[in-house]
């Protein structure tokens, strides 16, 4: 028996949750002043945050996009990194 593809909605959810987080990562780095008010003023270091955050949802915006084996796993590490920030 063939292997069904991803359901279109599931598709659909994926690439537009990728390309989110994608554009919001380059968001992160080139205007991060908004995101300044969004640190906490006990946070250390809110300018690296800002970045490292960027970075990582780029780096989880792509991954959501183009990889098609571990696309669970990469799921749940993009649901853990939402619970995390």
């Amino acid at each position: 028996m063939a292997k069904i593809g991803q359901s279109l909605p599931r598709q659909v959810g994926r690439i537009l949750l990728g390309t989110f987080l994608t554009l919001a990562g380059v968001s992160h780095l080139v205007n991060p002043t908004p995101f300044e008010a969004q640190v906490p003023p006990w946070f250390p270091a809110p300018a690296a945050t800002i970045l490292v955050s960027g970075l990582i949802e780029i780096c989880l915006g792509v991954a959501l996009l183009a990889v098609r084996r571990r696309r669970a796993a990469v799921g749940w590490i993009t649901a853990g990194f939402f619970v995390v920030i």
